[in-house]
């Protein structure tokens, strides 16, 4: 695990730091997140400030598996795919935003299956 994020990189245990596009986080069946209090990802009762599971504070960061995230089936296998596909288009979007300004729209939604494919830059 990571111990801490910094700008586009996130930083070891070990102390190395690397680069990253984006940060998702499934949180399984009880967040354990204090470890993001300290860039204030947080509200005051340690849940996620989000906004329909794409953080609202830290850039490109992402969370799968919140309760009522996008619905009542987000913390569910049900609902964990549609959640995974809607955060992993928002976060390619603004990954792709910062790499090559001039584009302003991204698809609005990715297929799980295809979301490991390259985003073609505009470059």
């Amino acid at each position: 695990m990571f111990t801490e994020l910094d700008g586009d990189a996130v930083r070891w245990s070990d102390g190395t730091r690397e680069r990253v596009d984006a940060v998702i986080l499934a949180t399984g069946y009880r967040a354990g997140l204090d470890y993001l209090a300290a860039v204030g990802a947080l509200d005051d009762n340690g849940r996620p400030l989000h906004r329909r599971g794409i953080s609202t504070i830290v850039p490109r960061l992402g969370y799968v598996g919140l309760p009522h995230q996008r619905s009542i089936a987000s913390a569910t296998l049900r609902g964990a795919g549609p959640d995974a596909e809607h955060v992993i288009a928002g976060l390619l979007g603004a990954a792709h935003r910062t790499r090559c300004p001039r584009r302003t729209t991204v698809p609005a939604a990715v297929p799980a299956r295809r979301a490991a494919l390259p985003v073609a830059c505009c470059a």
